[in-house]
C-alpha cells in the first residue's frame, strides 16, 4: 500500500529506520519490505544506553553486535546504517562513541549524519560528513539556533547558526544521494 501511494504521488522512499532487534531477528522480512519499496537504505535511530551504563566496553559490545547484524545483510539489496544524536559525542573511556562507530563499524554500515544533533553535541556537522565520505548515502538536514534563554532549538534551514555553505559542500564531496530535510518540533 505504501509503495502504491509513493508511486501515485511520484515519490520515492529514500531510507527508513528499523529497530535493531527487527534487523537482527527478521532480516529477510526487512529486506523484502525494502525491496517492495525500492528502498536500499535502513538505519537504526541510535543506541541509547542509560547514563549509569555509559562506558567504552558497552559501546564496544554494541559495535560488535551491530557488525553481526550487518553481516546478515551482506550481499542483499539493503544496506544498514546508524543515525546519530548528540549523546554519541559524550566521551566514553576517553573516546567519543561516534568516532568509535565510524572507526569500528563494518565499512558496509553507512552513517546517517544528522546536522542538528552533531551541532547540539558541540561539534562541526561538515567535519563529520567529511569523515564518513563514501559511506553517507543519506544525510539529515536540521538547523540549530539558541534562544534568549540560552537553550538549543531546532529551526528551519537557514534560520539558525549552522554553516550551510560548508555543510552543502561536504555533502556533495561525500557522495550523498539523499538530503532529508527534517523538522522534529
Amino acid at each position: 500500500e505504501l509503495k502504491r501511494i509513493l508511486d501515485g504521488e511520484g515519490l520515492a522512499c529514500a531510507a527508513t529506520h528499523a529497530p535493531l532487534n527487527r534487523m537482527r531477528d527478521e532480516t529477510e522480512a526487512v529486506i523484502e519490505e525494502h525491496e517492495t519499496l525500492a528502498c536500499s537504505y535502513t538505519a537504526i535511530g541510535g543506541f541509547f544506553p542509560k547514563a549509569e551504563d555509559w562506558s567504552l566496553p558497552l559501546w564496544e559490545t554494541f559495535v560488535a553486535d551491530f557488525n553481526a547484524v550487518a553481516a546478515k545483510f551482506a550481499g542483499s539489496s539493503v544496506a544498514i546504517g546508524y543515525h546519530n544524536h548528540s549523546h554519541e559525542l559524550a566521551p566514553a573511556g576517553g573516546i567519543r562513541p561516534i568516532d568509535l562507530l565510524i572507526e569500528k563499524l563494518d565499512p558496509s554500515v553507512w552513517m546517517e549524519i544528522d546536522t542538528y544533533w552533531i551541532a547540539h553535541g558541540g561539534s562541526d556537522p561538515a567535519a563529520y560528513i567529511d569523515k564518513v565520505a563514501g559511506r553517507i548515502p543519506c544525510v539529515h538536514f536540521k538547523d540549530l539556533t539558541i534562544t534568549a534563554k540560552r537553550e538549543h532549538k531546532m529551526t528551519e534551514i537557514g534560520d539558525g547558526n549552522l554553516n550551510w555553505p560548508r555543510i552543502c559542500t561536504s555533502v556533495r564531496n561525500a557522495g550523498a544521494e539523499w538530503v532529508l530535510v527534517e523538522r522534529d518540533s
